[in-house]
């Protein structure tokens, strides 16, 4: 609904296929769910059984960016260096290419 949401009406309060967020499910029981990702990608991903809670960061600090790390979704199109720093794959590869 919310990808829904931003597509008709515009506001830029995030990108779907940009944006880092973070979905949880049932925090504190033995079966946690906790999954980071774009919204685009949380929306593919299995949380299992409800209470389901969504975050939309802002911006993340890298003490929170690093605590993160664990739980990106595999093949994200974000990655988190050793020093901690947020970035997406495809800055990477451009960089990269930039360097060649």
């Amino acid at each position: 609904q919310l990808i829904e949401s931003e597509e008709v009406l515009k506001k830029g309060a995030y990108h779907s296929d940009k944006t880092l967020c973070v979905g949880l499910a049932r925090l504190g029981q033995v079966d946690q769910c906790i999954i980071a990702g774009t919204l685009e990608e949380l929306k593919e991903a299995d949380f299992g059984a409800p209470l389901h809670c969504l975050i939309i960061c802002g911006e993340v600090h890298d003490l929170e960016l690093e605590s993160l790390r664990p739980f990106l979704v595999p093949n994200s199109a974000f990655q988190i260096d050793a020093e901690g720093t947020l970035f997406k794959r495809e800055d990477a590869a451009e960089e990269n290419d930039a360097e060649e």
